[in-house]
């Protein structure tokens, strides 16, 4: 009958009603947002736990009035009825909230939106939202990176832009200075001064390249500690008299002394601990103008302490964080007085880490002066083993002995240069010739093997570049040695790397010189080797 039909579908339709109200009550309460849905009166008609967590809701009962946070964060104003307010929200609003759930603070992305009816009638509020604090941590995180890339690239483009400064002054030097030697009559002594200029310019050049080479190996972690041992009393006299040479022209009191008991021998990097105490004594002598500057050394815990304190223009406080810091420097102006490159002190401070040890500002005055300290470690010593001994300023020191050349050592001995560069080649041969050796020369490893095991002369010594066109070094060495070539072959190369030596010695070649090659240097490896 008609009535059953009616009867089935009133029937149907709740079934499909209560299904439909299951569906969302599930949805609801497995949902990862928090979800609520208010009255028109601001009671909650259902809640989750989640918001019911974040809110701190204890009751089912819980109204919008009773929540004066909840009304603040959503915006209801004080005289707003719900109502009002829930008609209002009709386009929906969005908002991202920080908000504290227990102890900790959150951010949520909270969205809120009108209940209506079929016919579009308002009859509450709902709203949804989702903890977006992971979301923020990573965004502030990618602010700080970027704002940290671009501080880099400043200091990075700064750098660049002086260390094109740094290393066309020197050259533009040289270049000046041979036109001068190559273009006007000069007495012997102008010739003296400018030589000595050009070589100052040179070694200039080749402290920024090894600086840069350095920090390089260190960021990388390339950088090989090799422990030997180190006699203190050395130290100390190489770094009096190098300090006495750099501040001859300035009027500046040197103070190099001992305090305490320290080891007469200890085990460290001898290289690369001589580097660090140049590096901060080169800086001593760079910015004090008058005054002085102390080397205190003293032993503690097990380590070796080096002070250096001057009485330059000292640090202002806001310059601090980047003294160690690479492609930084203090005075970047165009209008700086001192140059420099800004990679001592980084890379120092990087060696000294890297020897179980540290470099520290101690302390600084402005107008007054800095304190620097290094410590390296190096292990326990015996008490017998210890001194205690001052080197003041008016102690005399005895300078290093100047190698003395034996030129009859030289004199008819057959060498030959096998190097790609035509100016190299010359060089050496200018050289040679001076102590009067007989000089032969080749332009690569190939040409080098046929005349040193089918031409005519029979050399008593090789000096050989190791990168070449044809036949590099290394291939040609041991063509030589394969075929029974014995006389010394000493290599040349533009590589300052220890490893590179290490290299060389166990390819076949007798010794090692690093370009730019000095002609002592060159003269006493050969002189050794014959």
């Amino acid at each position: 009958t008609a009535f059953e039909l009616i009867n089935r579908d009133r029937i149907g339709s709740e079934k499909e009603s209560l299904n439909s109200n299951a569906q969302i009550e599930s949805l609801i309460t497995s949902s990862s947002q928090g979800i609520a849905f208010f009255s028109p009166e601001g009671y909650i008609i259902r809640a989750n736990d989640i918001f019911k967590k974040y809110l701190n809701v204890k009751s089912n009962k819980a109204d919008i009035n009773s929540m004066p946070a909840f009304r603040d964060m959503i915006g209801l104003k004080n005289k707003e009825s719900i109502s009002e307010f829930i008609k209002n929200a009709g386009a929906g609003k969005n908002f991202e909230l920080n908000m504290t759930v227990g102890n900790e603070a959150r951010y949520i992305s909270l969205n809120l939106f009108p209940v209506q009816t079929k016919h579009f009638e308002v009859i509450g509020l709902g709203l949804s939202f989702i903890d977006i604090t992971h979301l923020k941590q990573i965004e502030h995180e990618l602010i700080v990176s970027r704002d940290k890339a671009e501080v880099s690239n400043r200091a990075k483009s700064f750098f660049l832009a002086n260390m094109s400064h740094e290393i066309r002054t020197p050259i533009g030097v040289i270049m000046g200075f041979v036109d001068i030697l190559n273009s006007t009559p000069l007495s012997d002594d102008e010739k003296r001064s400018n030589m000595s200029i050009i070589k100052r310019n040179c070694r200039q050049l080749l402290n920024i390249i090894d600086d840069i080479l350095d920090l390089s190996k260190v960021e990388f972690g390339q950088i090989k500690i090799r422990k030997e041992t180190i006699s203190i009393l050395e130290l100390l006299e190489d770094l009096k008299s190098i300090l006495d040479l750099k501040t001859q022209d300035k009027n500046i009191k040197i103070d190099v002394k001992i305090t305490g008991k320290v080891p007469a021998e200890f085990s460290s990097d001898n290289t690369r601990l001589r580097q660090i105490i140049l590096n901060i004594c080169g800086n001593a002598t760079k910015f004090t103008k008058t005054g002085s500057i102390t080397v205190d050394c003293f032993f503690a815990n097990s380590q070796m302490n080096f002070r250096v304190t001057d009485t330059g223009p000292g640090v202002a406080v806001e310059d601090i964080h980047k003294l160690f810091k690479p492609f930084s420097q203090i005075d970047s102006s165009e209008t700086r007085e001192f140059g420099g490159t800004g990679l001592g002190l980084a890379l120092s401070k990087k060696l000294a880490i890297a020897l179980g040890g540290d470099l520290i500002l101690e302390k600084t005055v402005l107008q007054q002066g800095s304190t620097f300290l290094l410590h390296v470690d190096v292990g326990e010593s015996e008490s017998q083993n210890l001194i205690d001994q001052t080197m003041s300023d008016n102690t005399s020191l005895i300078p290093a002995p100047e190698v003395k050349i034996n030129s009859m050592q030289l004199k008819d001995k057959k060498i030959l240069i096998v190097d790609d560069s035509p100016d190299n080649r010359l060089l050496l041969s200018f050289i040679l010739k001076q102590f009067g050796a007989i000089s032969d020369t080749a332009n690569d490893g190939k040409a080098a093997v046929e005349k040193a095991l089918h031409g005519d002369s029979k050399y008593d010594l090789v000096l050989m570049d190791l990168q070449m066109p044809i036949m590099g070094g290394y291939e040609a060495v041991s063509e030589l040695r394969k075929l029974g070539f014995d006389k010394p072959i000493i290599a040349l190369t533009a590589h300052a790397m220890k490893e590179e030596k290490e290299k060389c010695l166990s390819s076949g070649f007798t010794n090692y010189l690093t370009k730019p090659i000095t002609r002592n240097t060159l003269l006493d490896m050969i002189s050794s080797s014959l």
